[in-house]
């Protein structure tokens, strides 16, 4: 998301082949270091605010759980281009341009209409949709070997 200007830069003028290796280097990374972020995205991210939801529910405070939707929904985003290797035009359209991709991890299109379509009341439907993209999250990321780490594919 942060490197989309990277690829629609304007020349002012001079010659476009400093712009067009710099593209090129961008998008010839290697798959590692997409997994690498991915990862950490999922593991150092996301299962944290899995344990936040968890401790919410369990001390009653869940007026903190549209903040956690729409965190796990922009980190699943995020996840997502990552895996796609696609950059966001903007972070306002994140959420609206990730739907757009084929490999989506179950749930998150439910977690996304929730916070796009500003449904954010009822706290029951917020945990139990945040969990079955959870679920879906650690799927996906297995199907498309993402490597996470045990803790996350044992329950919590």
């Amino acid at each position: 998301m942060r490197h989309g200007a990277y690829f629609d830069l304007k020349l002012l003028h001079g010659s476009h082949d400093f712009f067009i290796k710099l593209q090129n280097t961008l998008e010839s990374l290697p798959q590692e270091l997409f997994v690498d972020a991915i990862r950490e995205i999922i593991i150092g991210n996301i299962y944290e605010d899995i344990g936040k939801l968890r401790n919410s529910r369990l001390t009653g405070n869940m007026g903190y759980l549209p903040i956690l939707a729409c965190s796990i929904a922009e980190q699943g985003a995020l996840a997502i281009g990552l895996a796609h290797k696609k950059c966001y035009s903007t972070g306002a359209l994140m959420l609206k341009e990730s739907l757009e991709f084929e490999n989506l991890p179950q749930g998150y299109l439910e977690l996304c209409k929730i916070v796009m379509e500003d449904q954010l009341n009822d706290f029951d439907t917020i945990a139990k949709t945040i969990e079955i993209f959870w679920v879906g999250l650690v799927e996906w990321a297995l199907e498309n070997d993402f490597n996470l780490e045990k803790r996350c594919i044992a329950p919590m």
